[in-house]
């Protein structure tokens, strides 16, 4: 009776569809009315190697109904100064939630090379297929994170053993002169987007913040290639 019970228990399991990491609780963004400012149509990027992330602020202030992706329109409110008084934030100050339920564009600026004796090239601006992340400040702090509309976030993939590595690392600008530290107030929220990759890999993904505890996201999928996980040779 009891090895019944026992196979009945493993079967049980068996069947059992584990759940998905896109179905996180309490999403901060619902019932918001994202509005997107990119009109074109978006593309799917690709990456063969380790690269820089690009995480932009697209809004960020109290929750409304509606908020329009448009940074300029919040930007120069949230810039503070050498007399203003804010905190770097704590493990426990943040709340990152990537929402994969809806699609929203990223604009991402490539170089295209063409023929010529110098090996010149040119500047081309392309809007690629992104996911919103929002970053809610859980403190009673005024938290600064990052400077300008640069935010200090990285995204982290599970490879083929289930480890947790780096695909999208963060770079601090090489040049820090003009550049104000960009601050969030208490209970307000910043939105911001994670580009799509295309690639043969399927896996786990996250968004991390790098501090001391790290900052992690809810678990969502995504495709990548493998290569993502080397630096560039």
């Amino acid at each position: 009776m009891k090895k019944y019970i026992w196979i009945l228990l493993i079967i049980h399991q068996a069947c059992t569809p584990s759940p998905s990491p896109t179905s996180a609780p309490n999403n901060p963004m619902d019932g918001i009315v994202l509005v997107d400012t990119h009109e074109v149509e978006l593309a799917i990027d690709t990456a063969s190697h380790l690269s820089r992330s690009w995480f932009y602020a697209r809004y960020i202030g109290e929750k409304r109904d509606t908020i329009r992706l448009d940074q300029d329109s919040y930007l120069l409110d949230h810039l503070g100064n050498d007399t203003t008084a804010y905190q770097y934030p704590d493990s426990g100050d943040l709340r990152v939630f990537v929402d994969t339920s809806r699609v929203i564009g990223q604009s991402e600026t490539k170089a295209n090379w063409f023929t010529s004796n110098q090996g010149e090239f040119y500047w081309r601006q392309i809007s690629v297929k992104s996911i919103p992340v929002v970053i809610e400040n859980v403190s009673e702090k005024e938290l600064a994170l990052g400077y300008d509309i640069n935010l200090r976030l990285e995204v982290e993939a599970k490879d083929s053993l289930g480890a947790w590595r780096t695909i999208q690392k963060y770079g601090p600008m090489k040049c820090g002169t003009g550049l104000l530290p960009l601050l969030i107030r208490p209970k307000e929220i910043l939105v911001t987007s994670c580009k799509l990759f295309s690639g043969p890999f399927s896996t786990t993904m996250r968004i991390v913040r790098p501090s001391n505890p790290p900052v992690y996201s809810n678990e969502f999928w995504g495709q990548i290639n493998y290569h993502q996980f080397q630096k560039k040779e």
